[in-house]
């Protein structure tokens, strides 16, 4: 068999059974008519909805100078949240956040224009939003991550 067609028919069949498990193919929605989920409507997929708005970040030994600007908005109905982190240095990345309900924790994934990853996870405290992971750097030194936000 030609290896092309092979692989064409690889993608047509990853693409197929990809759209069967997000539903896709289970659910058609007529053209015209927009699908809305409300598999997300739960109050834990509110939780982290302190942090939707555009905020300024400041250096935390420093707090006069400021280091970026971020954008958090939802997306996908609702269901994630997506950060988009502008630095000042050049620095760009974006996160999106979920709630991973028969986990019962907040997932977030961290990818920047330096080619650089992060997955961190955690859940509501009290009043504060604590997440945590681990980082590896270039050289292959691991670094614990814990953020903590809330109202404030």
């Amino acid at each position: 068999m030609n290896p092309l067609k092979r692989l064409k028919a690889g993608v047509v069949l990853t693409v197929v059974l990809f759209a069967g498990l997000i539903g896709l193919a289970a659910h058609p929605v007529p053209s015209g008519e927009s699908a809305k989920s409300d598999s997300c409507v739960a109050p834990e997929y509110r939780q982290f909805d302190f942090w939707i708005g555009d905020w300024d970040v400041f250096d935390v030994d420093n707090a006069s100078t400021k280091v970026a600007c971020i954008r958090v908005d939802r997306i996908l109905d609702g269901c994630v949240l997506r950060e988009d982190y502008q630095g000042t240095d050049s620095l760009k990345g974006q996160s999106f956040s979920l709630y991973d309900a028969p986990r019962k924790v907040w997932r977030q994934s961290w990818v920047t224009n330096r080619g650089r990853s992060l997955v961190l996870e955690g859940k509501l405290q009290g009043d504060e939003m604590v997440l945590a992971g681990a980082y590896k750097s270039a050289s292959g030194e691991e670094t614990l991550v814990r953020g903590i936000g809330g109202n404030l």
